[in-house]
């Protein structure tokens, strides 16, 4: 599963009843690192609606819904035998902090977990990994795809009957 620490820029909710609204157009219409009214009422009980994008500067004050975000990837770095960590500097605290928790052991998993990165920079945490990639992360993920589901359809394959 894919945690969306930092947002995502098609969603907005509710700052009253918390409903979640996936857009299919940009919401964000604030400039301000520490605005994140999108002008739109909710449909559900009329408040105002919120980008939930985690800006510099921004705490899970600024964006509430983030904390159960984070809260869910942490619970999944526990569990997890292995986290891939695509694109990421690494550096920027807390969300830095989560994949290293799939490495300790535990009972559910004695061997403990592995960490991979993928990125062009060094990072903080790759003394901690078990591999670290250095090339870009959409050609990773095609020889992932391709070692994986060598029969799965390519854009190129695909067709349309018309």
């Amino acid at each position: 599963r894919t945690a969306a620490l930092h947002g995502n820029l098609f969603v907005e909710e509710c700052a009253q009843c918390g409903a979640r609204y996936e857009r299919p157009f940009k919401v964000r219409t604030a400039t301000g690192l520490f605005e994140h009214a999108t002008g739109r009422p909710c449909e559900k009980c009329g408040g105002p609606l919120r980008d939930n994008l985690v800006n510099f500067g921004n705490t899970f004050e600024h964006v509430p819904s983030m904390e159960a975000e984070h809260d869910r990837a942490w619970v999944a770095m526990l569990k997890a035998d292995l986290v891939v960590v695509l694109g990421s500097s690494l550096s920027v605290p807390t969300a830095c902090d989560l994949p290293e928790e799939c490495i300790p052991p535990r009972e559910a998993k004695p061997a403990g977990g592995r960490l991979v990165i993928v990125s062009f920079q060094n990072t903080p945490k790759d003394p901690l990994a078990a591999l670290h990639i250095f090339a870009p992360c959409d050609d990773v993920m095609a020889a992932v795809e391709a070692a994986l589901l060598p029969a799965a359809p390519t854009p190129e394959r695909l067709s349309v009957d018309a």
